[in-house]
């Protein structure tokens, strides 16, 4: 009898130094409002494949922890808490207002995408992480490892505010 293995990859998140695929449990939850209730400093994954930024090699293993505050992106790769109809349900039109975010660390990076306006003002107050919609990643040597190149292009990501160090709005069109 052949006994195989499947491993579940649900989650991707972004370090200054690495791609980390793997199982977050949730609890049901959407990933957006886990991290943003996570009392703990570390955020535990299953199944977990890590890919250096750098050179492209990855080490897998059963199980791993990610300082919560070490996550610049974080995406649902598999909607398993129903994110999709929740996204569905917000209006398009909302997210209207382009932004350029940078991160100065390990791996320069640029992360493009349109939030709701209204997150513009509150990213200083009230939330330590925030939705960005059609996101493009630049900065990132795709070329090193194929994997690397699911960050160039994702419908949202999950922002972690502290490791943003510049953000840039586009004006909005002149009518």
């Amino acid at each position: 009898m052949d006994e195989r293995s499947v491993d579940i990859v649900k989650d991707i998140f972004l370090t200054d130094y690495f791609m980390i695929k793997g199982l977050v449990e949730t609890g049901g939850s959407r990933l957006s409002d886990y991290l943003t209730r996570l009392r703990r400093s570390y955020v535990r994954l299953h199944n977990v494949t890590l890919i250096d930024l750098l050179d492209g090699t990855s080490v897998s293993a059963p199980e791993a922890m990610i300082q919560k505050k070490e996550i610049i992106l974080a995406h649902e790769l598999l909607d398993i808490a129903g994110d999709a109809t929740l996204r569905q349900m917000v209006d398009k039109r909302s997210f209207s207002l382009w932004v350029d975010l940078y991160h100065t660390g390990n791996v320069g990076m640029q992360i493009r995408g349109r939030i709701r306006p209204e997150i513009y003002e509150e990213i200083d107050i009230k939330r330590e992480f925030f939705v960005v919609r059609d996101v493009t990643v630049r900065g990132i040597n795709v070329t090193v490892n194929p994997q690397l190149k699911r960050l160039s292009s994702l419908p949202y990501a999950i922002i972690n505010k502290q490791q943003i160090n510049y953000i840039f709005s586009d004006p909005p069109a002149k009518e």
